[in-house]
């Protein structure tokens, strides 16, 4: 039996939203989920944002200064800073959900 168009809608976007509810919950308890290195690329982000260059090495070790390594991240550490340095937290954590909700899409 074919479900019509409307209703298949209504269905997903219950499954959206429930899951979206169900995030949003996790998140709160989780506190934003900041994970350990968070803070190390709010940090990388805004350093390259303020030398408006790539890292290309390791400008924060005290053990290896000047370590090589591939920055695979660079962009998510630019627009991660860019967020928190306009909205705090709350803008990462509402960046977090419109990623998820783009995804489920």
């Amino acid at each position: 039996m074919r479900v019509p168009g409307s209703r298949r809608i209504y269905q997903l976007s219950i499954v959206v939203f429930t899951f979206l509810f169900a995030y949003v919950l996790l998140m709160i308890q989780a506190e934003y989920h900041i994970q350990n290195d968070t803070f190390w690329h709010l940090k990388a982000g805004e350093y390259m944002v303020k030398h408006k260059a790539v890292l290309t090495h390791d400008v924060f070790s005290w053990t290896v200064p000047n370590a090589h390594w591939y920055s695979h991240e660079w962009l998510w550490e630019v627009i991660a800073y860019v967020i928190y340095s306009k909205f705090n937290f709350t803008g990462l954590f509402i960046f977090d959900l419109l990623q998820v909700f783009l995804i489920l899409l």
